[in-house]
C-alpha cells in the first residue's frame, strides 16, 4: 500500500485477484455516496467508466464511492482539488454532466 499524502490522506491498493473478477476492471460500474457539487445533476448509482487495476481506500475525502471486489473512492476532494478513478471523458452523458459542474465550480 501506498499513500496519496501530499493533498489526500488515503492508501491506494491494488485489486486482490478474486475469482468471477477481472483485472485490470475495465468497464461499466455504478457511483454512489455522492457529495460536493461536482455530482450536481447526477443520480446515485449512475454508470462511470472504469480501467485501473489499483484503487484509493475510503476515507474522509471521499466524495463517491464504487464496489468492484470491495468498497473504494470512486472520487475523491478537498478544497478546490477534486480526483475521480474513473475516465468521465469516457462516461457518455454522465461524464459530460461532471466534467460541466467542474467548469462551474
Amino acid at each position: 500500500m501506498s499513500s496519496l499524502t501530499f493533498i489526500i490522506k488515503s492508501g491506494l491498493d491494488k485489486f486482490d485477484d478474486k475469482e468471477g473478477y477481472k483485472i485490470p476492471h475495465m468497464g461499466w460500474n455504478q457511483i454512489a455516496n455522492l457529495r460536493t457539487p461536482l455530482f450536481k445533476d447526477i443520480d446515485e448509482g449512475a454508470y462511470i467508466y472504469y480501467v485501473h487495476s489499483y484503487y484509493p481506500e475510503l476515507c474522509e475525502d471521499t466524495i463517491a464511492t464504487t464496489r468492484y471486489i470491495n468498497a473504494f473512492s470512486g472520487a475523491l476532494g478537498r478544497d478546490n482539488f477534486f480526483g475521480t478513478q474513473f475516465h468521465p471523458e469516457k462516461s457518455g452523458a454522465v461524464g459530460a454532466q461532471i466534467l460541466k459542474n467542474f467548469l462551474e465550480l
